[in-house]
C-alpha cells in the first residue's frame, strides 16, 4: 500500500508523469481494485490520473472509463430519482442600521 501512496504523490506533483501513463498502467491499477476491493488508496491514484492542477486529463478519464465500466461489479449500485423528497428552506437574515 505504500507504493500506492508514492504513486499518488508523484502523479499529483508531476504533470509530466501523467503524460507517460498508458492503458496498460491504468489496467494494472484497476486490477488492484479486483484484488483489494474499493481501497481508498487505489481510488486516490485513479483520481490523480483524472485531474492535474484543476484541469481534466481527458485521455486518462476515457481510458479509466473504458476499462472500469465494463466490470460493473466494481461499482456501487445506485439509482436515479426524478424528484427530491426533502429540502430545507433557505433562511435569509437581514440587519438594518439602527435595529
Amino acid at each position: 500500500s505504500g507504493i500506492l501512496e508514492v504513486l499518488h504523490c508523484v502523479l499529483v506533483e508531476s504533470p509530466e508523469a501523467l503524460n507517460i501513463i498508458k492503458e496498460g498502467h491504468i489496467k494494472s491499477i484497476i486490477c488492484l481494485l479486483d484484488k483489494h476491493g474499493r481501497n481508498h488508496k487505489v481510488l486516490d491514484v485513479l483520481c490523480s490520473l483524472c485531474v492535474c492542477n484543476g484541469v481534466a486529463v481527458r485521455s486518462n478519464q476515457h481510458l479509466i472509463c473504458d476499462n472500469l465500466l465494463p466490470g460493473r461489479d466494481l461499482l456501487l449500485q445506485t439509482r436515479l430519482v426524478n424528484h427530491v423528497s426533502s429540502m430545507r428552506p433557505n433562511i435569509f437574515l437581514g440587519i438594518s442600521e439602527g435595529s
